[in-house]
């Protein structure tokens, strides 16, 4: 059997760790815009047009050339959103027109039709209207040659409808970087159903969660990661090794959860060690989640080994494994993370040198955010069902102190 005492463990920086991050190329895939959802950037993506490509009504309105205003003009058809006109406008006409529609030929002005009366056929304008009025011109938006994402950047959902408007009907993105999820622990079982939930609850064992906690974190702030597998297996050395050296054939990033916690047992710094990697930190400079192990492999693959403690484990995805997989990848922009201003209401003292997180109820007030920190170590895996948001602390903080907050789930209130 195995042991190893984490009061052994040395402690090593997060910030060194982090910038020994390696830097990895993956292969590309040619999708279409509207497929690329989460997809990361292979390139820079530049218009090869200018947006729009041709001038467009900014309202809807009548079409006309401003030089025949004021005045009566005969209305001779309409043009609408998804038409090209195939017709032009002589001197006298107008042409009804809705916002974003394409203009024809021989007009240089739109007038809004709050702004006119429409008798029969005939546009009746009382006022002057200058020209380029209430007109969208030629490259008004983009112009060609402008560069609308960067290499790196993550497609979002908000993303696709400007680069279908630019005519950016395809993009060269990066494969979708697979991650395993590997719990360890003999106690482990995986809830099927209630009855057996329950049965085996009471006969003391783990219902792995820890697993599940970090397949959330990854869809909802990391969605440009493709979760491949989730995997459980017992204390035993050579199947923790095994299962680890089948998910590196499969997967960019490993993420295993157990042995790294309070448990003196210690298989996986054993195991990560004998697959061989370039380098490899056991235990960081972190509160909770100390005896977390970090591991990059010579083909540019990253292990992260978590304690099985969900609160620990929540530390390291949001200090540890986020940073270090946008650096590993090359990620610039992404999904944004719910990080708000709040207020302490008491003081939270800080062992210097330790990142420290902590977990706090919110309340509003006033309009201002209140945090309240909740006591509890990492192994109070019930106090997440009250746990608003997650504050990490380099120093000690005082009550009133404003600080950044990770909200999980909206407190409510105004």
């Amino acid at each position: 059997m195995h042991y190893q005492s984490h009061k052994y463990i040395m402690l090593h920086d997060l910030a060194n760790v982090i910038e020994k991050t390696p830097r990895c190329e993956l292969s590309m895939d040619k999708v279409s815009t509207w497929s690329a959802l989460n997809r990361i950037a292979a390139h820079d993506v530049v218009t090869t047009m200018d947006v729009p490509y041709r001038a467009r009504a900014a309202y809807d309105g009548f079409a006309l050339y401003s030089m025949d205003t004021p005045g009566k003009l005969r209305l001779i058809g309409s043009v609408r959103v998804g038409e090209i006109p195939t017709f032009s406008v002589k001197r006298g006409e107008a042409v009804y027109v809705t916002t974003g529609a394409y203009l024809p030929d021989g007009v240089d002005a739109v007038v809004p039709e709050e702004e006119a009366e429409l008798i029969d056929n005939q546009v009746l304008i009382t006022n002057r209207v200058t020209s380029g009025a209430n007109i969208d011109p030629v490259g008004s938006y983009l112009v060609s040659g402008s560069k609308v994402i960067e290499k790196g950047d993550i497609i979002m959902g908000h993303v696709i409808p400007a680069l279908m408007e630019a005519g950016i009907m395809e993009l060269d993105v990066y494969e979708r970087p697979a991650v395993s999820i590997i719990s360890t622990g003999s106690e482990l079982v995986k809830p099927i159903s209630a009855p057996d939930a329950m049965q085996a609850f009471l006969g003391g064992k783990t219902l792995e969660s820890t697993g599940s906690l970090i397949s959330w974190f990854i869809v909802s702030y990391m969605p440009y990661l493709s979760i491949v597998e989730h995997r459980l297996v017992n204390d035993d050395l050579e199947s923790i090794r095994s299962v680890m050296l089948d998910a590196l054939k499969k997967s960019n990033i490993v993420v295993t959860t157990g042995g790294s916690g309070p448990s003196d047992i210690d298989y996986l710094g054993e195991a990560v060690s004998s697959l061989g990697p370039k380098w490899m930190v056991r235990g960081l400079k972190m509160r909770p989640g100390r005896p977390t192990t970090v591991a990059a492999m010579e083909d540019c693959k990253l292990i992260f080994g978590l304690s099985g403690h969900p609160i620990s484990a929540l530390n390291a995805l949001i200090n540890v494994i986020e940073p270090m997989v946008k650096i590993m990848l090359g990620i610039h922009k992404s999904p944004a993370k719910p990080i708000v201003k709040g207020r302490l209401t008491r003081n939270v003292t800080v062992e210097p040198g330790m990142i420290t997180q902590i977990r706090v109820k919110a309340t509003r007030r006033n309009g201002e955010l209140l945090v309240t920190p909740l006591g509890g170590g990492s192994s109070v895996t019930t106090s997440l069902a009250t746990t608003d948001g997650l504050v990490t602390l380099t120093s000690s903080a005082r009550e009133g102190d404003v600080v950044d907050v990770f909200l999980i789930q909206d407190p409510g209130g105004s």
